[in-house]
């Protein structure tokens, strides 16, 4: 006649046994790589959700012998965790579930957003360093005439060459620097921080182009 299990012991042991060992290779074989599939495709907002979609994933087609598993036993036993979380968090930085590939794509829109300022204000700089020095060129033509008391004429070739150099970087810059011809303003519309340079250097600008110069 059969003896009982004796005192303290589990005679279902090797049953549970088999039982973790067959769920464990399912989880190898058949849940990581559709979960690997799915992380490249979708974003998972969070480890919970992701321990739900890897129980839907185990559960799927299972073998009559095999007993469905929740998404509650997978967060809490730990070998079932270390294989599915392998991959969790290899493709998430932590329990808010911002994806790597997000994150990197945040630094490098940053990076790109931070040189397009540079450009822009390098651009703005490089105008009004042009705008002044047209400035002071035809100041110090109209002093030079004052002074001898001679009726000379400004350069044109040194003032048209000048205006198609800024022309050129307006149109280089197009969307950056609006030019207003009727208020005769020049406005920088980058980073929607409207900067209007100031009239009294601007003014020489259109004085030249109406011919007033």
């Amino acid at each position: 006649m059969p003896k009982g299990a004796r005192k303290g012991e589990n005679r279902f042991k090797d049953s549970q046994d088999a039982s973790v060992k067959t769920r464990v290779l399912r989880f190898e074989e058949h849940v990581v790589p559709k979960m690997k599939a799915m992380c490249d495709l979708v974003h998972i907002p969070n480890k919970t959700a992701f321990q739900k979609i890897c129980a839907e994933v185990f559960n799927e087609n299972l073998p009559v012998n095999m007993k469905e598993i929740t998404h509650r036993a997978i967060a809490t036993n730990a070998k079932y965790w270390s294989i599915v979380g392998i991959v969790y968090y290899s493709y998430y930085d932590s329990d808010d579930s911002k994806s790597l590939n997000f994150l990197k794509k945040e630094a490098v829109k940053k990076l790109e957003d931070k040189e397009k300022v540079e450009k822009l204000e390098q651009e703005k700089k490089s105008l009004a360093q042009e705008n002044l020095a047209l400035k002071a060129y035809i100041s110090k033509s109209k002093l030079q005439d004052k002074a001898s008391d001679e009726n000379t004429t400004i350069d044109h070739e040194v003032v048209n060459n000048l205006i198609a150099t800024i022309d050129f970087l307006i149109t280089a810059t197009e969307g950056i620097v609006d030019i207003n011809k009727e208020e005769r303003s020049i406005t920088n519309l980058a980073l929607d921080i409207n900067s209007v340079l100031s009239k009294s250097i601007s003014c020489t600008y259109f004085n030249i182009l109406e011919g007033k110069l």
